[in-house]
């Protein structure tokens, strides 16, 4: 959602995967500045384009995102605080190390950071 939010503001956060020229052509004859910023990338194919980590996004957001709309500041760092506690706990946990105390997920903590988290994305999304 973070992700979507950046694009829809035209922040360009993700750039070009090396040798990736394979698959779905991209097209974005609907989108101007999308299809403008992918040629100036020179990607021609959906497999080239590297969105990065949660991590990444959340830098373009707090760098470009968050200054160039309308957000209250107290809700921007609300946000990064909520992806930084995810992105400790949660992200690449299978992929890198297991936190045994991590290890399940608890309905509060849906309820306390998920789901507030993403309706404050929605609401970024919608400004």
């Amino acid at each position: 959602m973070l992700k979507a939010c950046l694009l829809k503001h035209h922040i360009p956060f993700f750039k070009k995967r090396a040798h990736s020229e394979y698959g779905e052509k991209v097209t974005a004859a609907a989108n101007e500045w999308l299809d403008e910023t992918l040629r100036k990338f020179e990607i021609d194919y959906v497999a080239q384009i590297n969105t990065s980590t949660a991590s990444m996004a959340l830098k373009y957001a707090e760098k470009e995102l968050f200054s160039k709309i309308s957000i209250d500041t107290e809700k921007a760092k609300l946000i990064s605080q909520m992806f930084y506690i995810i992105i400790h706990t949660r992200r690449n946990r299978n992929s890198h190390f297991f936190f045994h105390t991590q290890g399940h997920i608890d309905i509060s903590e849906v309820e306390m950071l998920f789901i507030p988290l993403l309706n404050l994305l929605e609401e970024l999304y919608r400004i």
